[in-house]
């Protein structure tokens, strides 16, 4: 799991997102880290629709943001109700509500930042898992990448047809349990990129809320300075232009001089890696290039010079802390998909795997902890041993018993920009 340590290390040590996690964490208990994803799902609210960078399709900075981790104590309810307070006090029109088909998210696309809040994420997966509802996957997976969409499935007898939507800009901030991923997605949902287009942080709660809440002048503070950036964000491409006033757009040019390298370096580190992890986890390493431009265009929002104007380029640091919040989401995703099993028999071969454990178990308590009959459970006692998983041990009373094999993690070690550096604990919000 992602620890504290490691996202303060990872965030900007000033500007709206470092603030937003202080004060979210301070009042909440809930994870930095699921923090600091819902507040980047809040800065892209406030950008323009015109916001991009300058890949041979622009990239668009929409985020799909998934808070990953326990039942109840895990914090991703606070965090998303949080993030939903917070742009309602700073008065932005962006929640769009979790429609109920792929027709109603199409009809309720309005060109504009838009995001839709889900709690209980595991629901919609639930739901969408198979039959009519199943497209909604379809839907959001198109959107991610801001595509056009045609608006024919929703046109009525009657009813003036509307166009297709051309700018989309659609986030998603969702919670989910571990144990709901694995139920109701499938196999193809990682390996066919939905799952892959979800930026994710796996994380638990390491404190309690306080007893009595006092955070609400800062929360409101925060509030005005997002509600600052969304009218900037309208001043330069958004959707009340003042055609007078063309020279407040600004464009990014890519990265700067400085932060090439360190690109380039990284991209070179994402190749070793890739080859070595499972299919499921292979779309969350391949779109980490896109998810360190899209938080770097965040990151630049929030510090200031993507609202000036004129051309700007993605400095060096503002690269280094992109990267370093997409190696959590890597890490995050390599630990999820190491648990998950699709199928009867590997639910049943983890569940063995897992009653046995390190030290040595009887074949007795091994079945009971999987909750497997003698001969289900002789079948992946005789699966898990040839390959390599599990091993016999020595028969010296009479009593079967095996012990888990050391083989080393399928979660790769990796270094992280900041890694080394100590942690940068948050400072009181003045």
């Amino acid at each position: 799991m992602i620890s504290e340590k490691q996202v303060w290390a990872a965030l900007p040590s000033s500007g709206f997102l470092r603030n937003y996690v202080e004060w979210g964490t301070k009042w909440t208990g809930a994870p930095a880290g699921f923090h600091a994803v819902s507040g980047l799902c809040l800065l892209a609210q406030t950008v323009p629709v015109s916001y991009a960078f300058p890949w041979a399709s622009p990239l668009r900075a929409n985020f799909y943001g998934l808070l990953i981790g326990p039942s109840g104590a895990g914090g991703k309810g606070r965090s998303i109700s949080a993030a939903r307070d917070t742009i309602t006090v700073a008065a932005i029109p962006a929640e769009m509500e979790q429609p109920g088909s792929p027709e109603g998210c199409v009809e309720a696309l309005e060109g504009k930042p838009q995001v839709i809040f889900y709690d209980e994420f595991g629901d919609f997966l639930e739901r969408t898992k198979q039959g009519q509802l199943g497209g909604l996957r379809t839907i959001y997976t198109n959107l991610f990448d801001c595509v056009r969409v045609g608006r024919r499935l929703v046109d009525r007898p009657g009813k003036k047809k509307r166009d297709p939507e051309p700018n989309p800009r659609l986030s998603l901030l969702a919670g989910v349990t571990p144990t709901f991923l694995e139920e109701y997605t499938h196999r193809v949902d990682w390996e066919g990129g939905f799952m892959s287009r979800f930026f994710m942080i796996y994380s638990e709660g390491e404190r309690n809320p306080p007893t009595q809440f006092t955070g609400a002048d800062t929360q409101s503070y925060l509030a005005q300075i997002l509600a600052g950036f969304a009218t900037d964000g309208k001043q330069r491409g958004g959707e009340s232009v003042d055609l007078f006033n063309l020279g407040l757009s600004s464009k990014c040019g890519g990265w700067s001089a400085a932060a090439v390298p360190l690109w380039e370096e990284w991209q070179r580190s994402l190749d070793k890696r890739r080859p070595a992890e499972s299919p499921l986890a292979s779309g969350a390493i391949q779109r980490a290039a896109a998810y360190s431009a899209k938080i770097s265009l965040l990151l630049a929002w929030d510090e200031g010079i993507a609202r000036r104007s004129g051309e700007w380029y993605v400095s060096e640091d503002i690269l280094r802390h992109a990267i370093a919040l997409t190696e959590l989401h890597i890490q995050s995703s390599l630990e999820i998909v190491a648990g998950l099993a699709f199928g009867r028999d590997a639910h049943d071969e983890r569940d063995m795997y897992r009653a046995i454990g390190v030290g040595p178990t009887e074949h007795s308590v091994a079945l009971r902890k999987a909750n497997l009959s003698a001969r289900r459970g002789a079948e992946m006692i005789a699966s898990l041993s040839e390959k390599g998983l599990i091993r016999q041990l020595p028969d010296l009373d009479g009593v079967l018993r095996y012990a888990s094999t050391e083989t080393p993690s399928n979660v790769l070690p990796f270094r992280r920009p900041g890694e080394n550096e100590e942690a940068i604990e948050p400072d009181p919000l003045v």
